[in-house]
């Protein structure tokens, strides 16, 4: 885990905003795939949240877990993503290392990995690190790469697929620690510094920095920043009133710290990964600066001649930092799930005895029937905002909770369409506000 408390750093340098031209060539939404160790420190977490609630800015075309039990890490993201209703993107399992997957192992230890890809849309990649060469080769578009952990994937992939690079639109990772390390000590001897994803496998560090993608960093001088005043309060606020993203995050933050950070307490936790999620979309509010950059085998990030030139995030400039945090907060609270899904987990479909069953798109049930029934369909649409499915014949129930019309109740009949294939029934049911395919 990073260690110490950080608290923010602020710099009056100069900024150096993204220009036009960089607005102009950066994709809108940006295809991105995230590498991260979510469940050691929390700030994973923040910033998967943000990734997910702005798809206007951010096209995540997988989630990649990385070091120690990646496939624990995994189900964790598989949680996350059935909670904000984004099962449509898939899941790497990067290189494990020794070690756990951290805190929040405890609250997914309930996600059938199974289940999750048959039957909620997901889809998790056994190999995460050629799922993602493929998906990169295969994108129309340049994909950024997320750093948010040791760069053990990123090395592994930038060595077994050199083919890739230059569809790499860059890296931005929160990496390294320049002038200030952790509790905003000034850093007087080069070197004297590890910071915790650069260490953790400087090899890997140091093969990603050979690799020839360009680098954008938020190292420690940017990255060691928590929310607070209005912004936390407000989030507080979205979480109280069950708004599923801010609700989600604020209840997984205070599973992972044992119980911390109370409804009422002053300041999130450290927020670092977040940073470096928001620099691939603008590096308007920082002071940055083009540097020769090592790392060193001991973790230390140097500036060093020969090295990589890295665009590195040395500090905020005035005003830099409350935008961000207002920007940080309104995306989260003023998210929303897709096609209005509003239940806070997609396992609400229930078919004892049925022969298959899943979901698609969160609006669309697809349930087995044997060929040659006739049905009669009872839709109907709870007060609590469901709705129950009940076959009159054929030996099983389907409950599913979803967005409905309350109060509303509809009958339909089915009508026979045989599927040679399998021999099964299709069913076709319109309602008012959805579209049910029943087939198997």
């Amino acid at each position: 885990d990073r260690h110490g408390q950080p608290q923010a750093s602020s710099s009056t340098a100069a900024a150096v905003p993204t220009t036009s031209e960089e607005a102009m060539q950066r994709p809108s939404p940006m295809p991105i795939i995230i590498d991260t160790d979510i469940g050691d420190d929390f700030d994973d977490s923040w910033a998967l949240a943000l990734a997910l609630s702005d798809p206007k800015r951010w096209d995540v075309r997988m989630v990649l877990t990385a070091t120690k039990d990646t496939y624990t890490r995994a189900k964790i993201v598989a949680k996350y993503l059935t909670r904000f209703g984004r099962t449509d993107v898939p899941i790497g399992i990067g290189k494990a290392t020794p070690g756990d997957a951290g805190k929040l192992a405890a609250w997914a230890e309930d996600v059938d990995v199974l289940a999750y890809n048959k039957s909620s849309g997901g889809r998790i990649v056994s190999d995460g690190i050629q799922g993602a060469a493929e998906l990169i080769a295969a994108s129309s578009m340049p994909v950024s790469i997320i750093g948010l952990a040791p760069m053990t994937n990123l090395a592994a992939l930038a060595k077994s697929h050199p083919e890739i690079m230059g569809k790499v639109r860059g890296v931005y990772a929160m990496l390294g620690a320049v002038d200030t390390c952790y509790e905003s000590v000034p850093i007087k001897t080069p070197g004297s510094c590890p910071e915790y994803n650069a260490a953790k496998d400087s090899t890997a560090a140091q093969l990603t920095f050979a690799a020839p993608w360009p680098m954008t960093i938020s190292p420690l001088d940017t990255s060691a920043i928590t929310i607070k005043g209005e912004p936390w309060v407000r989030l507080q606020q979205a979480a109280a009133s069950k708004q599923i993203f801010a609700a989600t995050v604020l209840e997984t933050l205070r599973m992972w710290s044992g119980g911390g950070y109370a409804q009422g307490c002053m300041e999130s936790d450290t927020l670092y990964d977040v940073v470096a999620l928001y620099m691939s979309s603008s590096l308007a509010p920082f002071s940055m600066q083009n540097l020769s950059l090592q790392v060193t085998a001991g973790g230390a990030t140097v500036r060093a001649v020969p090295g990589k030139f890295v665009n590195a995030g040395l500090g905020w400039i005035e005003g830099g930092l409350d935008n961000f945090l207002e920007e940080v907060a309104d995306s989260i609270i003023s998210a929303s799930l897709p096609a209005d899904l509003n239940a806070p987990e997609s396992k609400a479909l229930v078919i004892p005895g049925a022969a298959a069953a899943h979901t698609d798109k969160h609006d669309e049930l697809l349930i087995g029937a044997p060929h040659g029934f006739s049905w009669m369909l009872l839709l109907g649409f709870l007060a609590c905002g469901g709705f129950s499915l009940a076959f009159k014949r054929g030996g099983f129930r389907c409950e599913r909770r979803g967005s409905a019309e309350k109060g509303a109740l509809l009958m339909a009949e089915g009508e026979h369409t045989p599927r040679p294939s399998h021999g099964w029934t299709a069913l076709n049911v319109v309602s008012r506000s959805n579209h049910f395919e029943c087939d198997a």
